[in-house]
């Protein structure tokens, strides 16, 4: 029971994520035909649904690299998707240190671990710099 109820889950999930490309490939190709170059990121590794105490943390990773692997795929010289992963992980551990333990204040102060800190931002940042320059394709 358990096991059917997981896989319904996992199937839910699974369209979701093909739902959430398709909006992405649209809006991409309206959007994006002013500039010479868009550039996005993968899925940084949340530590709130990747860590090893996260509850559905198989279920959790597998959705998250299914779709960082899909969307790596859209990746075109005009449409660049950076892969951050690597930058978030150590000794294939999820570095918390980059997110925010805590939000809100006094009564509204709740767990995070999903929102990136300044050090986390500071990252994406440094990881921005590696994204080779755009070369249009020339028309031979």
């Amino acid at each position: 029971m358990a096991l059917a109820a997981m896989e319904s889950g996992q199937r839910v999930a699974q369209r979701k994520i093909r739902q959430t490309l398709s909006i992405l490939r649209t809006v991409l190709s309206k959007k994006c035909k002013a500039y010479a170059r868009a550039v996005i990121t993968t899925v940084p590794p949340l530590p709130k649904l990747l860590a090893p105490n996260a509850g559905n943390a198989d279920l959790n990773r597998h959705l998250w690299s299914t779709f960082n692997k899909a969307l790596l795929e859209l990746s075109t010289p005009r449409f660049f998707v950076l892969d951050v992963e690597p930058y978030f992980m150590k000794d294939d551990l999820v570095q918390e240190e980059l997110f925010e333990s805590f939000m809100g204040q006094d009564a509204k102060r709740r767990p995070d671990r999903m929102h990136l800190n300044p050090k986390g931002m500071d990252v994406i940042e440094e990881t921005l710099k590696t994204v080779p320059p755009f070369q249009p394709p020339t028309n031979n």
